[in-house]
C-alpha cells in the first residue's frame, strides 16, 4: 500500500522473498526512493491516473532495487481505495518478471 504522497504503508511477506527487505524497512520511505531514476515518471503517471480514476486499474512496468543492489523489473498494477475505506491511498501488486527479461 502506498498512501497519497507516495510513502509504503504496508509491504507484504513476499517483499522480503523478492527484493530482501523486510517489510519494516519497506514502510515508511518513498515508493521513489526504490525505483529506477527512468521510472520514476511512469510510476508517478499510473499513480496519478490511478486516483483521477478510481473505477480502473493502471498497469506499469518499473525497476526496482533490491536490498543487495541489484535491480528487479517488476509488473505493477495500480489501484485506488475505495473512497469508503479507512485510508486513502493506493494498492499496489506486482509481480517479478525479472528473468523473462533477460
Amino acid at each position: 500500500m502506498v498512501d497519497d504522497n507516495g510513502v509504503l504503508r504496508y509491504g507484504s511477506p513476499s517483499t522480503e522473498r523478492v527484493l530482501g527487505y523486510a517489510p519494516g524497512e519497506f514502510t515508511g520511505r518513498s515508493i521513489t526512493s526504490f525505483l529506477h531514476p527512468e521510472d520514476v515518471f511512469h510510476a508517478q503517471q499510473a499513480l496519478q491516473s490511478a486516483g483521477e480514476h478510481p473505477d480502473r486499474t493502471e498497469a506499469v512496468e518499473i525497476r526496482v532495487r533490491a536490498k543487495g543492489g541489484d535491480w528487479r523489473v517488476l509488473d505493477a498494477t495500480v489501484r485506488r481505495l475505495p473512497r469508503e475505506s479507512r485510508e486513502s491511498g493506493f494498492v499496489v501488486n506486482a509481480r517479478d518478471h525479472t528473468e523473462r527479461r533477460q
